[in-house]
């Protein structure tokens, strides 16, 4: 019996995953889903985006039998700036769902100091019962950038180091075209100008994003007569609101708002803390100072961005999602971050390309008067985007020699030859091009490239960038798959050269010749290479690895009495099964928290117990006393 019954599930669950079938369908206006799909797809009137409509059928078996049949239509999609969105969910006679919304997302600018005013703009409306119009929550918000936020852009010490390494880049660029190539001034001038270059692009990204920061945000929720259930709901949450933030609150006052509620948002992002006025339909009640959990610090308060799942996602990692190559002020940044002097001149480079499959996938650029030229070619396409020489501020654009006009703040999307592929433009509204391809994006305003590999599986590429394979000791690599003793050679191996080209430097042709009797005499191929480093790099990265578990931040206290002592700075602490590898004696400062604020003290220690170590509010607060400790400078596993 017990075989007859494994031998019955066992064609049931062969059954079911035959029945479970996705087939593309042209549209028939005689299908009652396809006609749905239609209706909210025009509903929502956008240039782009998808739908679909979906039936589910639930039986539940046992004493007493229930079938649910529920049929799901769903929309998503965008026009110009704004994303739309609807679902319906429909149960005839017993349930139905609705949900509306739309969202703006304002004119940022990519490269440029930030013109316009940020305001991102949100409204989403859920109706549910027997019909959509039964119950109804309208939520409506705003986010934008305050007038104390950009004060504080301008004249942060981010802000400040943006202008002055800008200054020193361009002096250094000067400086470097009175020198030889030949000279060793020339090599002590291109070290200092990576320098600069590296400093300038993390001061001046920083910058931009402070300038883009949303740190007032404003929401209103409206509703009707809703259930008793939901009514309870909110009840219970309103308690737990104020439980969480009763020690902020500095002002209550009781007013009629009627089914509304109200919430201010103010951030601090130099704090990390954020005033709010919550007003209920009851009462208005202010909090001041409220502080940030430490693990939505890089989340909060956001920042405007024009793909903003991915700016999200880059917060929460703390990276870029995607390994970014820049190349501009006569500098290379590859995928793996590795710096290195070279200019572009009249003739055309590859800066990154696909080296599995031909040449289905491949940017170049070339300078020519200060001026980039950007080439690429994708799935049997060329795009080719170059300034005008009538004026540095228009483009002249080709796809497949086909002349492409493309204003501010516009999207244009091409399709391929093969493949099936398509490639998207976007002219952003600070003059910026972006080129959207399936193998990368790539940004571009005629002096500076920026090329991100979104296919993370991409780790064999070739030219400037690198390979993108997150390992910096392998970025010497020439066209034919050797290691060269400079970047500069790599560089040169990927110059395409053709009767448009001057002539190379004495240098660069110097550099290019010893290349060509390296190749010849003693070349290495890569493969071999990288697999000694690869057993190496394996081994390096168990033993940071180990010695990051053993070495551990930590905070030390000291309690007299009723009274906490922290130390303003963090102290190494070597755990369980660690020993030290070496002790310093250091003199460490410590500041007490006031005794009679418990409350404050409870969650100081809190925070300490569960392994928490950045408190930089800490080094703020004034110093009681100091004491000379032993501390450990690293920690190690004895095995290692």
């Amino acid at each position: 019996q017990q075989q007859q019954q494994q031998q019955q599930q066992q064609q049931q669950q062969q059954q079911q995953q035959q029945g479970l079938k996705i087939q593309a369908q042209q549209m028939d206006s005689s299908k009652a889903q396809h006609q749905k799909i239609k209706q909210v797809m025009q509903k929502l009137d956008i240039e782009e985006g998808f739908g679909f409509c979906s039936q589910v059928e639930i039986n539940l078996h046992g004493g007493s039998p229930k079938t649910y049949s529920y049929v799901l239509s769903a929309a998503h999609g965008f026009r110009e700036m704004n994303q739309k969105w609807n679902l319906h969910l429909e149960n005839q006679g017993q349930l139905n769902i609705c949900v509306e919304g739309k969202s703006s997302t304002p004119r940022i600018s990519l490269r440029r100091e930030q013109s316009e005013d940020l305001e991102v703009f949100y409204e989403n409306t859920i109706g549910f019962g027997k019909t959509c119009e039964e119950n109804k929550i309208e939520v409506v918000g705003t986010a934008g950038v305050s007038n104390e936020q950009r004060q504080r852009s301008r004249s942060s010490e981010e802000s400040r180091r943006c202008n002055e390494y800008s200054r020193k880049v361009s002096e250094l660029k000067e400086q470097i075209r009175t020198e030889r190539e030949e000279s060793s001034e020339y090599e002590r001038i291109e070290s200092k100008l990576v320098r600069a270059v590296e400093q300038k692009r993390r001061s001046c990204e920083k910058k931009h994003e402070q300038e883009r920061t949303l740190d007032e945000v404003k929401f209103e929720i409206k509703y009707n007569q809703l259930p008793q259930q939901l009514r309870q709901y909110a009840k219970y949450l309103d308690v737990v609101v104020k439980g969480l933030f009763v020690p902020f609150m500095t002002r209550y006052q009781p007013t009629n708002n009627g089914n509304k509620v109200e919430v201010e948002l103010q951030f601090n992002p130099e704090q990390n803390t954020f005033d709010m006025v919550l007003t209920t339909p009851e009462e208005e009640i202010r909090y001041k100072d409220v502080r940030l959990p430490q693990n939505l610090r890089n989340v909060i308060p956001m920042v405007a961005s024009s793909r903003p799942t991915e700016k999200f996602t880059s917060s929460i990692k703390g990276s870029n999602v995607y390994p970014k190559c820049r190349i501009g002020d006569n500098v290379v940044e590859s995928f793996d971050k590795k710096s290195y002097p070279y200019q572009l001149d009249n003739c055309y480079h590859i800066l990154s390309a696909e080296t599995k499959q031909g040449q289905e996938y491949a940017v170049l650029a070339k300078q020519e008067n200060g001026q980039k030229e950007l080439k690429a070619y994708v799935a049997g396409s060329k795009i080719t985007i170059r300034p005008q020489q009538s004026s540095s501020q228009e483009y002249e654009i080709e796809f497949d020699g086909q002349r492409v006009n493309l204003v501010r703040n516009e999207k244009k999307e091409l399709q391929t030859r093969s493949q099936g592929y398509h490639c998207k433009l976007w002219r952003s509204n600070d003059n910026v091009i972006v080129l959207e391809t399936p193998y990368s994006r790539v940004v571009y305003d005629g002096k500076d490239i920026e090329i991100e590999n979104t296919r993370l599986t991409h780790t064999n590429l070739k030219g400037l960038c690198g390979n993108s394979n997150q390992d910096k000791s392998d970025e010497k690599v020439s066209a034919k798959g050797c290691t060269t003793q400079t970047s500069k050679a790599s560089a040169i191996s990927y110059r395409v050269q053709d009767r448009s080209c001057s002539p190379l430097s004495q240098k660069k042709q110097q550099i290019q010749q010893q290349q060509q009797q390296q190749q010849q005499q003693q070349c290495k191929k890569v493969k071999a290479q990288q697999q000694q480093q690869k057993q190496q790099v394996s081994l390096s990265k168990l033993t940071q690895q180990q010695s990051e578990q053993c070495s551990q931040m930590r905070r030390a206290t000291i309690k007299k009495g009723k009274t906490l002592c922290i130390s303003q700075v963090p102290v190494i602490e070597c755990g369980s099964g660690c020993s030290p590898r070496g002790n310093i004696q250091k003199q460490v400062p410590f500041t007490c928290l006031p005794t009679e604020r418990q409350d404050i003290v409870r969650m100081y220690e809190e925070r300490l117990r569960a392994g928490e170590y950045k408190f930089p509010e800490l080094r703020t607060m004034p110093t009681q006393f100091k004491t000379e400790m032993e501390v450990a400078t690293s920690c190690g596993h004895p095995g290692f």
